[in-house]
């Protein structure tokens, strides 16, 4: 079993090894570890390896808004704070949690803010959820409070990202 995961070509990169050992932790029980690990062997790209972690997170988290709080993480100018997800999400504060310890390889909390920490994680995110960035973009402006300094700076780069620049020019 070992073998099969060191063998792998993508195993090279310490983090794509690391994101894999992390899926067999979170997914793979032990009546399907072998098949978890035969999955995981035969991925070639990074590419296929996001695709793979994103189908087994759709899988395990489709009662709750997953592509939601992903994609609002990846719009976001400089992340998102947990209540603001939350609150776009609709989600339980139980659900969020185990999204975010299931995720805790690619993303981190920084002064109180969820971002992805792997750049290509989030562009990847971006693209397979990108019929749904102007909606999360819309959900963003409509929760944020334009009171609050970082989230007025938030809301101008919303604005900015969707041309709506009379509500820009009203922000400032």
């Amino acid at each position: 079993q070992i073998m099969k995961i060191v063998d792998s070509p993508i195993t090279t990169i310490p983090f794509l090894l690391r994101a894999i050992l992390n899926e067999l932790k979170n997914n793979g029980n032990f009546e399907k570890l072998n098949d978890c690990i035969e999955t995981f062997s035969h991925i070639d790209s990074e590419a296929e390896l996001y695709e793979q972690i994103l189908n087994n997170a759709e899988e395990v988290f489709s009662q709750v808004d997953f592509k939601g709080a992903l994609l609002s993480i990846a719009v976001s100018l400089r992340g998102l704070k947990e209540s603001s997800i939350l609150d776009l999400t609709k989600m339980a504060p139980l659900y969020w949690s185990q999204i975010y310890s299931a995720f805790s390889e690619y993303l981190i909390s920084y002064n109180g803010f969820v971002l992805f920490c792997s750049s290509q994680l989030k562009e990847f995110v971006l693209q397979r959820y990108a019929e749904r960035i102007k909606d999360v973009r819309n959900a963003i402006l409509e929760v944020l409070d334009e009171q609050n300094l970082y989230e007025k700076g938030e809301m101008a780069y919303h604005y900015w990202m969707m041309h709506r620049y009379s509500e820009l020019n009203g922000l400032l």
